[in-house]
């Protein structure tokens, strides 16, 4: 304590630094750890790899941490759990131990300056940066589709159009209470849907595999009221997809077209509005058949034909 003392009271801040720079290096020369510390900011610019460690490390399930942080956006449903300042989480990855720590400190302007620290074996580097690091990512990216607050999207006003990525959508909070649980659907026809939605989700390696599209079509029939919106809507809240709603009526030309399937983000339905009314399709092998006055039913059908 006297020492402690008389260090803060009579040796230079600048001094005390440059000696605790130096010893930490002296000890860091004689472990066998390396640290990796992970900044939140890149410049201006937000760290993705900051952003990911914040939706991969999960302190509840850390033993020892009494003290998180509860974040829930405006926008969200979801309430989110994360490391409070210069607290320490154990992490494992193929049998190797991972320690990270939130620090939390005063910059040089009195502003509030985060990142991470990743401790582990030297002789790992190699594999942190090869595997870890992109364990990380592609974990973070599977918690944040989980977390997220789904979204329905509609075409912009052409006067309101810039032409830039995802600025021909403008998008509300979908918060459509329908799940298949609640949809009046044939039981049968339901278990159908869901196994096939179940499938399509499962198997998009396999499509990147054999070099097609991952994109499964429905084709819904049925007058106004039988359940094609809520069917949609317990689709998404199935999937945690967010909605494209497209009229065609809204679209310009092939060009327009192609602009706004590029804007849209993966991971989401597109549904295309009274295609029969926007459309002239025309089965060129099926024989004239006479127009019926019975209603359609409530039936949906997987395209046959290439679709948007």
């Amino acid at each position: 304590m006297l020492l402690r003392s008389f260090t803060h009271n009579y040796i230079p801040q600048e001094f005390q630094d440059y000696f605790y720079s130096k010893l930490s290096k002296l000890l860091s020369s004689l472990s066998n750890e390396v640290t990796l510390v992970i900044d939140e900011f890149n410049g201006i610019t937000p760290n993705p790899l900051f952003a990911a460690a914040q939706f991969y490390l999960k302190p509840q399930e850390a033993p020892n941490t009494k003290r998180f942080r509860a974040t829930m956006t405006s926008r969200s449903r979801h309430v989110s759990l994360l490391m409070d300042g210069n607290d320490e989480i154990t992490d494992s990855f193929n049998g190797v131990p991972f320690r990270w720590r939130l620090v939390s400190q005063l910059g040089k302007s009195n502003y509030a300056v985060h990142f991470f620290e990743v401790r582990f074996h030297k002789k790992h580097r190699e594999m942190v940066l090869a595997e870890y690091f992109p364990r990380v990512m592609k974990e973070a990216d599977a918690a944040r589709e989980r977390r997220k607050t789904l979204r329905l999207f509609t075409v912009k006003d052409m006067r309101f159009r810039m032409g830039g990525r995802g600025e021909s959508w403008q998008g509300v909070n979908l918060e459509h209470p329908a799940t298949f649980a609640t949809v009046a659907m044939d039981w049968e026809l339901k278990e159908m849907i869901i196994r096939d939605l179940d499938r399509f989700v499962e198997r998009k390696g396999l499509y990147k595999s054999v070099g097609k599209a991952w994109k499964r079509g429905y084709l819904l029939s049925g007058p106004p009221g039988t359940g094609k919106s809520s069917l949609i809507a317990a689709m998404a809240n199935y999937l945690n997809f967010d909605v494209y709603d497209l009229e065609l009526a809204a679209v310009n030309g092939n060009s327009d077209l192609r602009r706004l399937l590029i804007a849209t983000r993966n991971r989401s339905i597109l549904v295309v509005e009274d295609i029969d009314c926007s459309l002239h399709l025309q089965d060129r092998l099926a024989k004239p058949k006479p127009k019926s006055s019975q209603p359609h039913h409530f039936i949906p059908h997987h395209f046959s034909a290439p679709q948007v």
